[in-house]
């Protein structure tokens, strides 16, 4: 006999699971099933669990006590649909291959263990713990304002960015 139950989450904090915790529970509790159920769009989300040899109380506390571990830092406005779309289709610097952007985003979020979440309402989340938020994701935020500055369109003469 099994058990499938939902957890309504925070689509970030979903995003997160999805990248980093799911597998590590797929690990501990084999013939677990792990999915997020989203909509295009939906905040929050549901985690479904299906396990043939889990209880409710046991997914629900571990999810729970997941969420109370990991932070969602929001970024701000940064039009968040078109600068996914940008990092994905432009250089990082004159040195580096379309997409490359893209690619050392990816590789510190796994380095990192967080996440980076383009939501619909225009807004980019970094998603991980507190700790790892404050001292270890500057890299990180460097690339997302850097694309979100070039997006934006704004130029700026030497004067005016020794000045800031």
């Amino acid at each position: 006999m099994g058990w499938e139950g939902r957890v309504v989450v925070p689509l970030g904090f979903a995003r997160w699971c999805e990248k980093h915790w799911f597998s590590t529970q797929r690990r501990r509790n084999p013939g677990a099933v792990l999915k997020v159920v989203a909509k295009e769009g939906d905040d929050p989300v549901e985690i479904v669990i299906s396990d043939p040899n889990g209880h409710e109380l046991k997914w629900n506390q571990l999810v729970h006590s997941q969420m109370k571990k990991i932070k969602l830092e929001d970024l701000g406005d940064m039009n968040s649909t078109m600068l996914e779309s940008s990092i994905k289709s432009s250089k990082w610097g004159p040195t580096m291959t379309v997409g490359e952007g893209w690619a050392q985003i990816l590789a510190l979020e796994k380095l990192l263990g967080v996440a980076v979440v383009f939501l619909n309402n225009r807004h980019v989340l970094l998603v991980g713990s507190p700790k790892k938020l404050e001292k270890k994701c500057i890299e990180l935020r460097n690339i997302l304002e850097h694309f979100s500055w070039r997006l934006s369109g704004k130029t700026a003469d030497f004067q005016t960015m020794v000045a800031t």
